[in-house]
């Protein structure tokens, strides 16, 4: 695919200056795209300007406006998703690091083209067209240009001047946003509404350490860097290496997953960088390994602490040459793979120790994700917990059950050492011992929790300092009741005979707490 050459003289500084001048002074973010689209498209001399941004979750390309010699107008009418899925200009543009210049009789038998007549007349045939990334200060792409029609330039001068201008408008567009942000934030508006359960990026919960984590994982969607998730064993380190790949550019391309401490250090080299064939005995084929077999894709190494030394030496000559040599061969073949690395150790203090190499380490933390421990989100607990249970009802073809105050209550009062992964399996075992019920109660969770609890809730009975001292009695018998019916499964009989009551003082008792000795019951 060959450029079309014509000539075209560079773009004048003069004219440059004066739009660069008439930024500085633009009121408004809406003022800046209007300035910016008009001011390229005079510069150029182009038929027309098209600007695409990525929206909030960087993974949609919005055309925002669109300008000829007619005029400007804003322009939302387009958008598509940001990866190779379809095809797309657009999205070529946005990830390539070189511009595109082409006609489109060339471009038409390689990309999906319907974005330049959307909302616009047909285009002639062998209509130039340039596209070109839109770069922040730190490089990272945000958008993309298309300039259509008669300028035809493909000289570095023409694209490098026109790549500075759209990081001067990108920064200047981005200082309005963050000025209109701050005056929204001290004009009173109603408080959000909750995020639904399956919504950014297939991670539930409202507390603002699941918000930071959203936002996190939006900025790395479109950028190449190496990502380190750090977290408790349980806290879903997986789950946001799946959101990494799955909803950035490479979704359309393998997502292989190795656990780094699950096998022998001898298998885990060639499985992750494959064998030819007579390499060894019982190589009696050639093994192409993970890292060639994720071409275009993501790479997941699970518990990337427990990688032996000798294999991190391989791992860091991958990243930084981009290749592979599989054991046994002499050549070596690019690959083209994101790696995404996770693990519940401290690395800073293995690399201290001489355990972990240091230079391994940058290379993996160019983009560090460190996950809350569920004992720091607990405003999430309810979420969570009824989002399992609806999900283990599904599957199980059981009605979705009703999960009481006084049993969220309980869960709550939990410390999760196994983080997530711990109220999930506790969510499950419930159900399947007491899905028939309508609506579970605490009696119904595992011993270990309610003994948990019980101590807890001891605690708090031992710190009430106010309140009359039949109210604080009346609270201890309830607990008290509570805790046997637990452990006799809700037998009556067996519970009034330890705590030495007639059958008709225990029915007494549980009326006056209003507590229903068959929540217990197995």
């Amino acid at each position: 695919m060959m450029p079309v050459p014509v000539e075209h003289s560079p773009v004048n500084s003069k004219a440059e200056l004066a739009l660069l001048h008439r930024l500085c002074k633009s009121s408004s973010a809406s003022a800046v795209l209007a300035l910016w689209a008009s001011g390229l498209q005079q510069l150029t001399g182009c038929d027309r300007v098209d600007i695409y941004l990525l929206d909030q979750s960087h993974s949609l390309l919005v055309r925002q406006i669109s300008a000829s010699p007619e005029g400007t107008r804003q322009d939302n009418s387009y958008s598509e998703p940001a990866d190779y899925r379809h095809d797309s200009l657009l999205s070529a543009a946005l990830l390539g690091q070189t511009p595109l210049h082409l006609n489109t009789a060339q471009a038409d038998g390689h990309f999906r083209l319907d974005f330049l007549q959307t909302g616009h007349a047909g285009l002639p045939p062998h209509t130039m067209i340039t596209a070109l990334p839109v770069r922040d200060a730190a490089n990272h792409n945000q958008g993309v240009l298309v300039l259509l029609g008669r300028h035809g330039d493909s000289s570095q001068q023409l694209t490098a001047s026109l790549g500075s201008l759209c990081t001067s408008f990108w920064l200047q567009y981005c200082r309005h946003q963050q000025l209109a942000e701050c005056v929204r934030q001290r004009t009173p508006t109603p408080a959000p509404r909750p995020v639904p359960l399956n919504h950014s990026y297939g991670l539930t919960g409202n507390s603002e350490a699941i918000r930071q984590l959203r936002r996190l994982i939006s900025k790395t969607l479109h950028n190449q860097s190496s990502v380190l998730i750090t977290g408790e064993t349980g806290t879903g380190k997986e789950l946001v290496a799946q959101a990494i790949h799955h909803h950035g550019p490479r979704r359309s391309f393998p997502f292989q997953v190795q656990n780094c401490a699950s096998i022998p250090e001898s298998l885990l080299e060639s499985e992750l960088f494959g064998y030819c064939r007579g390499a060894f005995t019982g190589a009696d084929r050639e093994h192409m390994g993970l890292i060639r077999s994720a071409q275009g894709g993501t790479l997941f190494l699970d518990e990337i602490g427990d990688m032996p030394l000798s294999l991190q030496a391989k791992l860091l000559r991958v990243l930084q040459e981009q290749s592979v040599r599989p054991l046994g061969d002499t050549r070596s073949y690019a690959v083209n793979v994101r790696i995404v690395a996770a693990t519940h150790q401290n690395l800073p203090d293995m690399v201290a120790s001489g355990r972990f190499r240091q230079d391994l380490y940058y290379r993996l933390a160019q983009f560090p994700i460190a996950l809350p421990p569920l004992r720091e989100r607990k405003d999430d607990i309810a979420l969570l917990s009824q989002h399992f249970a609806d999900e283990f009802a599904h599957h199980a073809r059981l009605p979705a059950p009703a999960l009481s105050p006084a049993l969220l209550e309980r869960l709550e009062s939990h410390h999760y050492p196994g983080n997530v992964r711990e109220l999930k399996n506790m969510i499950e075992r419930t159900l399947l011992l007491h899905g028939h019920e309508a609506s579970l109660q605490p009696g119904h969770l595992p011993p270990e929790l309610f003994e948990q609890g019980c101590a807890a809730q001891q605690t708090e009975v031992d710190d009430l300092g106010a309140g009359k001292l039949d109210e604080r009695l009346d609270y201890l018998e309830c607990r008290v009741l509570e805790q046997v019916l637990h452990k006799y499964h809700g037998n009556q009989k067996l519970a009034a005979q330890e705590l030495g009551l007639s059958r008709g003082a225990m029915n007494y008792r549980l009326k006056k707490h209003q507590i229903n000795a068959r929540n217990w019951r197995i």
